[in-house]
């Protein structure tokens, strides 16, 4: 409430709510609730969760500029480690730290590019050690929309040779048999590498 200056908003939507929307048969079978109750649910704020903490538990502090560590709370958890951004380093020494000299800006802009940056790296980085990519292309995409489909199939016809609709039919072809495999339990790959896959006859 800080945060908004005012108390937040749910969402007290109903099923005949989401049949005026025509939404998809899930939602109507099981309408997510959205209220305030189940938003209270969630902790947000710099207080110490134990459910996310103990046994297997891991925490990455990420810190900017000349931000502070704050109170270090770091032994709750079974590995900690800390990622400094920027050109001054504050209290211990970080675990990783990335040098920067970002101008001084009253919403601290340069200091929140930085960070983007940095994180988009780490990011691009674990997809390609976890074998997510295919050549210079980032092919561990859930075609959950539109655009996510579009970009598949266009994903599956550069790296197949395959025109725009034979990709499109192959996407949906994968999607079918991972539905599949994921109602048996089985683990899944992402569908636009398993069309790619099948059609080199990989799979």
């Amino acid at each position: 409430m800080s945060l908004l200056e005012r108390p937040p908003r749910g969402l007290t939507w109903t099923r005949n709510d989401y049949e005026e929307m025509k939404a998809p048969l899930n939602l109507l079978t099981e309408p997510p609730m959205l209220n305030n109750a189940e938003l209270y649910k969630f902790e947000i704020g710099c207080a110490l969760d134990e459910q996310r903490s103990g046994k297997g538990s891991a925490c990455i502090r990420l810190l900017a500029g000349d931000e502070c560590a704050g109170p270090d709370d770091r032994g709750a958890y079974e590995q900690s480690r800390v990622l400094q951004i920027g050109n001054r380093v504050a209290g211990d020494a970080p675990d990783f730290h990335v040098d920067c000299d970002c101008a001084a800006s009253p919403l601290e802009l340069w200091d929140h590019l930085a960070v983007k940056l940095v994180m988009n790296t780490v990011s691009t980085a674990t997809m390609c050690r976890m074998n997510r990519v295919i050549g210079n292309c980032m092919v561990w995409v859930s075609p959950s929309n539109k655009k996510l489909i579009d970009r598949g199939t266009r994903l599956v016809s550069r790296f197949t040779g395959q025109g725009y609709d034979e990709a499109c039919h192959a996407l949906f072809r994968a999607l079918e048999e991972i539905d599949k495999r994921r109602d048996r339990g089985e683990e899944v790959p992402s569908p636009v590498a398993a069309a790619i896959q099948q059609h080199h006859g990989t799979a």
